[in-house]
């Protein structure tokens, strides 16, 4: 509740500033928070667009050194295995790339009621999104880490030593784990927070 109060306070500050001693009508707040959702939705885009880009890297990737070292059985495995683990994740992706399009935003004219349903159901198609991410998370990080691993001991002067391995995996794990929380953090959990607060403005503002 803590984080909550505090986001929504922080929110108020941010777009009410002027008008803490007012009552806003319907036009005003519009005009104030379909703004606001659009910052919002950029946090998500961004992540959306970088991901995009990730996965064309990771499967270009992936299938040069399969065609590098096809010698190579293992390594061509490991490869294959990045490349399979992905596949899921990018359906799921692209089922949700447009889940951040608004029909309200599109039409700058559309009315309180509008807004708020497609709002609405923007919050749940990225609610679902993230928490099959989340999901997904706890498994393909450590199979991307190893596969990773696998790279770096390939085409790397590291010693190919098991502790050497260990190493390798435990440093791109951590970094992995760190950057998908700083990223689950920034592009979903406090945009998601603050579209929830928008929401709950606009319905106490129709009702």
């Amino acid at each position: 509740m803590d984080t909550l109060d505090n986001l929504k306070q922080l929110w108020l500050q941010d777009s009410l500033e002027t008008n803490t001693n007012e009552t806003l009508n319907k036009e005003t707040m519009e005009k104030i928070i379909k703004p606001q959702i659009k910052k919002e939705q950029n946090y998500i885009k961004e992540y959306l667009l970088a991901f995009a880009v990730w996965q064309i890297l990771v499967y270009a990737a992936l299938s040069h050194f399969m065609v590098r070292y096809w010698a190579d059985r293992q390594f061509v495995l490991c490869c294959a295995i990045g490349i399979l683990s992905f596949i899921p994740y990018s359906i799921i992706f692209h089922r949700h790339a447009n889940c951040v399009k608004l029909r309200a935003l599109k039409n700058p004219d559309a009315p309180l009621a509008g807004l708020q349903t497609d709002l609405s159901s923007q919050i749940k198609q990225v609610s679902s999104y993230f928490t099959f991410k989340k999901r997904f998370d706890y498994i393909g990080i450590p199979v991307i880490s190893f596969v990773m691993m696998a790279i770096i001991m390939k085409v790397s002067p590291v010693p190919h030593t098991i502790t050497a391995g260990a190493i390798t995996f435990g440093i791109t794990l951590a970094i992995m784990a760190r950057t998908t929380y700083v990223q689950n953090k920034n592009n979903f959990e406090l945009p998601l927070a603050k579209l929830r607060l928008i929401l709950a403005d606009l319905t106490d503002t129709g009702s």
